[in-house]
């Protein structure tokens, strides 16, 4: 059996920020992703730009 090597999280958890897009600001739209593990080290984080105009920052 394979072992686990003690550098790989083995709980990882995402989270995504939306914004809102469109005439009203109603259509979600994600603007932020980020990956923490299970002692809440940053793994990933990254903005990501809308390919249509923000209305709405929440």
């Amino acid at each position: 059996m394979m072992e686990l090597d003690d550098r790989v999280p083995k709980v990882v958890a995402l989270d995504c920020e939306m914004v809102g897009c469109g005439s009203d600001g109603s259509l979600d739209v994600c603007a932020r992703v980020c990956l923490v593990d299970e002692n809440e080290d940053l793994i990933f984080h990254s903005y990501v730009k809308p390919i249509i105009p923000v209305t709405d920052y929440r």
